[in-house]
């Protein structure tokens, strides 16, 4: 389902927290997905998310019924733009091990049902404390609140 793998296996990015177009922490980041990445569309991949606090963590798994909706991007400069957000998520040295997020290719799915390998940031520590957002949509869970 899910594996690390080089940067040049995929050229798309799934968001689905707080680097989503419309929530998008800072000007930076905003900047960064306009001018280096192509917004694809809407698009699912199966999991379960969590709120984290001021953030959400995504689990991947193998419930097709379980899903997390997000936003799917095609990146123009994948050394730019992953290592920018390998950075955000704490992903990378030098942040202490065992880092909050990790990095992973997964099949995600189009509105038009068309399946896309894709990077992903999957949350890695412990959620069993931590609130199920049911609807599995970010967005839809801020709006909420």
């Amino acid at each position: 389902m899910s594996k690390e793998i080089p940067f040049i296996e995929s050229d798309h990015l799934f968001v689905y927290g707080t680097l989503r177009k419309s929530i998008a922490p800072s000007k930076d980041i905003r900047h960064l997905l306009r001018h280096e990445a192509e917004f694809q569309g809407v698009a699912t991949v199966p999991g379960r998310l969590y709120d984290i606090g001021s953030y959400p963590g995504l689990i991947l798994s193998e419930n097709l019924d379980e899903t997390v909706t997000g936003e799917l991007y095609k990146i123009k400069n994948k050394r730019v733009v992953l290592n920018t957000f390998d950075q955000y998520e704490g992903s990378v040295e030098p942040f202490p091990k065992p880092w909050e997020y990790q990095r992973v290719l997964a099949e995600v799915s189009t509105a038009d049902g068309s399946k896309v390998l894709s990077w992903l940031y999957t949350y890695q520590w412990d959620v069993a404390d931590e609130k199920l957002i049911k609807s599995g949509d970010y967005l839809n869970f801020l709006d909420q609140q």
